[in-house]
């Protein structure tokens, strides 16, 4: 329609900055169960889904996410190390570079 103008006349776009992140978590299984090895592969599946889900822009990382995402059966507790919390922004992307993570068997 000739009478009617664009609604923006000009778009800008500006790039999201990584902001990367380690986790390192310390998981405390029974000695009777199931294998720790099995347990700790598990909870490597878990937290790299939950990092995944969160490797956008203006994702946030709130407290207690990832050391959570490790629980699961055969799981007594979750230590992290160095917790991670990254607020939103609408500018960078939280990344996951490193995972370590560590068993221990209580007697």
């Amino acid at each position: 329609h000739p009478n009617r103008a664009p609604e923006a006349v000009a778009i800008s776009v500006m790039s999201a900055s990584r902001v990367e992140y380690s986790v390192s978590l310390v998981l405390e299984v029974p000695a009777v169960g199931p294998s720790p090895d099995v347990l700790k592969a598990e909870a490597i599946k878990r937290v790299i889904a939950a990092a995944k889900d969160r490797t956008l822009i203006g994702g946030e990382i709130p407290e207690g996410l990832l050391s959570g995402s490790a629980f699961g059966a055969g799981i007594i507790k979750v230590r992290d190390r160095a917790p991670v919390v990254i607020g939103p922004d609408p500018y960078t992307v939280p990344v996951m570079t490193a995972l370590a993570i560590d068993v221990e068997v209580r007697p």
